[in-house]
């Protein structure tokens, strides 16, 4: 791991570096706020230890842009003012932790080594839900991973996404009994929001990273259902398609499953979108067919919600807990960890038939699902409210 120390006392600088070099570490130091941002522009750092006040430019300011232009950068700050307030500020800031002046280098070993198996654990969960997204391995595959239970036994206080994602974690990571609770994944209600005036027609939206091929597929089948039933329907199939290792070979295979089932007027291929065309996109449809089996936690379903779209979706994972008993229909599919089960498509057809027929009602409670139960501003308070009983 390569580290970068920022400090504008030398005694400090060379004292940290010493000692972190003797323990293994790849180190780069700098005087003030300036040339750390020259370094970060030209070095792969990974962590940065940095003092929060300095004469040219203070460790707030260097954080937040080193974070706007690595958001995975890693920080410890350092401080002279260890209060409950300064902490939490650099906490918000993106800081991993901090520590007060004169440092006690036994703990600061003891954080770096954390954050050391936290990259670990990252490297390790990417892996496995490569693996998970491209093929029907079985689910019990994460419980091998012991960097992530040992981070779970290590942390303060555990945040799941949902209660899906509680009771897989501990089947295959070990029970958690205490400091935890479920917070659903955020969306921002004031960015997220309704089109003023709705689309014409009656338009569909599958959206997301599509690894396997049953969640396209399923989708244009729903479609094929559904075209004698409501005539003006229309699917957008928007997103980056990941089953096979060449996208354009994917996208070749969905192309010729519509128009195998003759569906090239009914169904359009926007490929992938950025964050900041989501919106537009949602508000460009109204519904959102969420195919994905045993999806976790997936904040494009809270997007869509937001923008006031109900959702169609299997019946798994922890999609239901976000949609809600009224903002939406799922389609029931057997509980299993070890195999994939698409949602019918014949069900799916009649769920979004069902919508359409009361559609102002679905999509009402849709945005108010998002306003009441995922909006960020709680979300974030309650954050602000663990880290402040920790760090006390």
């Amino acid at each position: 791991m390569l580290i970068l120390i920022v400090d504008d006392e030398k005694m400090q600088r060379e004292m940290l570096q010493g000692f972190l070099e003797k323990q293994g570490y790849k180190v780069l130091t700098a005087s003030g706020g300036n040339e750390a941002l020259h370094i970060f522009e030209t070095a792969p750092v990974q962590l940065v230890l940095l003092d929060h006040r300095m004469e040219d430019m203070n460790g707030d300011e260097v954080l937040e842009k080193m974070r706007r232009a690595s958001p995975l950068v890693r920080a410890i700050m350092i401080t002279a003012y260890g209060d409950v307030t300064t902490a939490v500020k650099v906490m918000q800031l993106g800081a991993d932790d901090f520590m007060e002046k004169p440092v006690d280098l036994t703990e600061l070993l003891e954080k770096i080594r954390r954050i050391e198996q936290s990259f670990a654990v990252q490297e390790e969960s990417e892996k496995i839900t490569e693996s998970l997204e491209r093929a029907e391995l079985p689910l019990s595959i994460i419980g091998s991973s012991r960097p992530m239970q040992e981070l779970l036994r290590l942390a303060d206080y555990v945040f799941y996404q949902s209660k899906f994602c509680k009771q897989a974690a501990d089947i295959h990571l070990g029970c958690r009994k205490d400091r935890f609770e479920i917070l659903y994944n955020p969306v921002d209600t004031k960015r997220f929001l309704p089109a003023a005036t709705r689309t014409e027609g009656r338009k569909l939206l599958l959206a997301g990273s599509h690894h396997q091929l049953y969640r396209v597929r399923t989708a244009v089948e729903t479609i094929d259902r559904l075209r004698e039933k409501i005539p003006d329907i229309h699917l957008t199939i928007a997103g980056k398609f990941c089953w096979q290792h060449d996208p354009a070979e994917a996208k070749g295979q969905l192309l010729s499953l519509i128009r195998d089932l003759d569906l090239t007027e009914k169904v359009s291929i926007e490929g992938a979108y950025s964050q900041q065309q989501v919106v537009a996109l949602m508000q460009n449809h109204h519904v959102l067919l969420h195919t994905k089996y045993n999806d976790p936690c997936p904040r494009l379903v809270a997007e869509a919600l937001a923008c006031g779209l109900p959702v169609v979706y299997s019946s798994s994972g922890g999609v239901p807990e976000l949609v809600g008993t009224e903002a939406g229909i799922g389609v029931t599919t057997p509980f299993d960890w070890e195999k994939l089960h698409p949602p019918s498509p014949e069900k799916l057809a009649t769920a979004v038939v069902e919508i359409f027929s009361d559609y102002s009602r679905y999509a009402s409670a849709a945005r108010m699902q998002a306003e009441m139960a995922l909006d960020v501003r709680p979300w974030r308070e309650r954050h602000k409210e663990i880290f402040k009983t920790i760090l006390q």
